[in-house]
This record gives structure tokens, C-alpha cells and sequence, in this order.
């Protein structure tokens, strides 16, 4: 199968190679930015540098984007200054970049090893498949818990088929929690959890997650490989917090799952 954009996607990477054979280690993101704009004006290749855009929900400011450069009106680069491999997190922001511009191609590039690193990611929407398990709540449900669960359920629906897949969780949790607020649904965002140790109050930990109706904890991911760290941190709050249930809502790359978990 070809590679999409084979030939832009070559070139660019010589260009990175070039700017570091020039350059080598040791400056920051910015320098190594400015040098490939450079590159590129060389090239005759377009580019926008620093595009930004802006998400609003119900009038709300929730997200500001910014990509470092959009290259022929096709590829997103993500420039990287670090020391290590790519991070999760970096995949989850080109990936909302390339969501968010419509472009299936974006190449995350690490000026900060002694060789320069790029990494191809592809993204394309999907229809969403649909995943709910509720198993371990179950016990728990009253005809009240009932309503908030189908309240909430139904948000994330609407959410699902507003913005789809793709986005991060720092742009679903607020989109939620503006939600809940638009539909007078009583909930406490970002909650504060008291951390208490052998009895003692060892500190006040902020979490991003939602108390709805005094009730439920919903936890807000997106695009993780594995759930179960989510699932287990839920659990450790509903004890701090001593709530009865709480739902973890995964906006994956290809499904919803939603789960319910119990401390």
C-alpha cells in the first residue's frame, strides 16, 4: 500500500536532517522551528506556522489549538525538543490536531536526541462503536441513580455525535462538564479529594474528574491504549471521596466505552 504524501513526507524529513546536521543538539524547540521554516522556503514549499484555531461548546471557551506547522495544506508537524522517545501525550495532541484541521497526516519530529526522530500518525474518522458495561454498578442502582446515569449517558451520546472520536481529554472532560451545566444538571468539576494517611490529612489533591448529583464520579479519557490505570484511580477517589459509583467514559480511537466502577 503507498505511503500517503510519500514524496512531501521524504522531503520533509531531509529537511530535518538538515537543520540538525547544521545545527546538531543543544538549542531549544523555537531555534530548531525557525531553521525548518527556513528549510522550507528553500524547498518552494508552503507552509502556515502556528496556526491557531479555537473550540467553543454552548459559547465557552474550551480549547485553543495550535499546530507548529501545516505543510502544503496536507501534513501536520508536531515539533519536539526532548530527551527520550515520544510521549502518549504527544500522540493525543497531533492526533486532536489532525482531527481538528481535517488532515490524516501529521509527523511528530524530535530535534533532541543526537539523531532526529520523526514518526508517521494517521488518523481518519471512524464510526464509532459503542461500548457500555455496567456490571459492577448494577447492585448499586436505585430508581434515582437511574436517572442521573441516563442524564449522563445521554450527554455523552450527544457529545459523541457532535464531536465524534479523536479529540484528547483535555477537550472532552470541559466539553462534559459545560454540558452538565447547559442541562442544570447539579455537578462539582474538577474535584479536590482530601488525602488522608494513617489518619492524618497529608494534603488536598485536584483531580479533573465531575461529581454529578452529589452521586456519581465521571472520569473523562480519550485515546488511551489501556483503560485499567482509569478504571483503578476512580476506584481510589469514590473511597476517598466516599461515593457509592462512578463511571470511567473512554473516548478511544475506534469505540466509546463506558464503564462502571464501584470503590
Amino acid at each position: 500500500m503507498e505511503l500517503l504524501f510519500k514524496e512531501l513526507t521524504y522531503q520533509i524529513k531531509g529537511f530535518t536532517y538538515d537543520v540538525q546536521n547544521e545545527l546538531r543538539v543543544g538549542f531549544d524547540e523555537e531555534t530548531y522551528h525557525e531553521a525548518l521554516k527556513l528549510r522550507l522556503d528553500r524547498a518552494g514549499i508552503s507552509y502556515i506556522s502556528k496556526a491557531t484555531k479555537y473550540l467553543k461548546h454552548r459559547g465557552i471557551h474550551i480549547h485553543k489549538f495550535q499546530l507548529d506547522l501545516l505543510v502544503a495544506d496536507k501534513v501536520v508537524l508536531e515539533l519536539k525538543n526532548i530527551q527520550s522517545d515520544f510521549h502518549p501525550a504527544h500522540f493525543e495532541q497531533i492526533i486532536s490536531y489532525q482531527k481538528y484541521w481535517k488532515k490524516e497526516l501529521g509527523l511528530l519530529i524530535n530535534f533532541g536526541l543526537p539523531k532526529v526522530k520523526t514518526k508517521r500518525v494517521i488518523f481518519k474518522e471512524v464510526i464509532p462503536i459503542i461500548s457500555e458495561n455496567y456490571e459492577e454498578i448494577k447492585p448499586l442502582i436505585n430508581q434515582n441513580s437511574r436517572e442521573h446515569l441516563a442524564n449522563i449517558r445521554a450527554i455523552i451520546l450527544d457529545l459523541l455525535d457532535k464531536y465524534g472520536l479523536g479529540f484528547n481529554d483535555k477537550i472532552y472532560g470541559p466539553i462534559f462538564q459545560t454540558e452538565l451545566s447547559y442541562r442544570n444538571i447539579n455537578n462539582n468539576s474538577n474535584v479536590v479529594i482530601p488525602v488522608t494517611f494513617e489518619g492524618n490529612n497529608i494534603r488536598s489533591y485536584k483531580t479533573t474528574h465531575s461529581i454529578v448529583e452529589n452521586q456519581i464520579l465521571c472520569g473523562i479519557v480519550a485515546l488511551k491504549k489501556d483503560v485499567m490505570l482509569e478504571i483503578l484511580k476512580i476506584q481510589t477517589y469514590l473511597r476517598m471521596l466516599n461515593l457509592p459509583m462512578g463511571l470511567l467514559i473512554h473516548f478511544g480511537k475506534k469505540e466509546l466505552q463506558i464503564f462502571g466502577v464501584r470503590p
